[in-house]
């Protein structure tokens, strides 16, 4: 499988927008979409900080990765129904974490839903650990 990641740009807003609305109504209990509204998508959308995952021309993943000074947050992260157990998130995060520590951010946290036990160990095993309440944090080694 092919997949390109890109920072989505302005032009990029009604897809995505489109996007998460798809994934937000198609999610179930075991993929629960943390839900976002227009503005705060639209902020992210056009600050670059809005990732997209393509399979050719077909989105099938959706991030947002707020960064300040050394630390970033990875949120509302959003994978095509279609697209459930193939990786997708695991490729999507590690993306991130590449990203992140390539430009020298040393915290990273993500927020998991306290139901979605399966979500929270995979990226146990990608290195997070347990931080406050449903946050999880990933330390860069300095």
């Amino acid at each position: 499988m092919s997949l390109e990641v890109r920072k989505a740009n302005v032009d990029d807003f009604p897809r995505v927008r489109y996007f998460y609305q798809y994934c937000e109504k198609h999610s179930d209990q075991e993929h629960t979409l943390e839900k976002i509204n227009d503005d705060m998508l639209r902020e992210a959308v056009e600050n670059e900080k809005v990732y997209l995952c393509f399979q050719e021309d077909n989105l099938i993943s959706a991030m947002i990765l707020k960064v300040e000074e050394r630390k970033a947050w990875i949120t509302h992260i959003a994978i095509h129904p279609a697209f459930f157990g193939r990786g997708i998130l695991n490729m999507m995060v590690q993306y991130a974490l590449d990203h992140l520590q390539a430009n020298n951010i040393t915290n990273v946290q993500l927020f998991i839903p306290e139901d979605n036990i399966q979500q929270a160990n995979m990226f146990k095993n990608l290195g997070f650990k347990p931080g406050m309440g449903s946050w999880l944090e990933y330390l860069f080694e300095e």
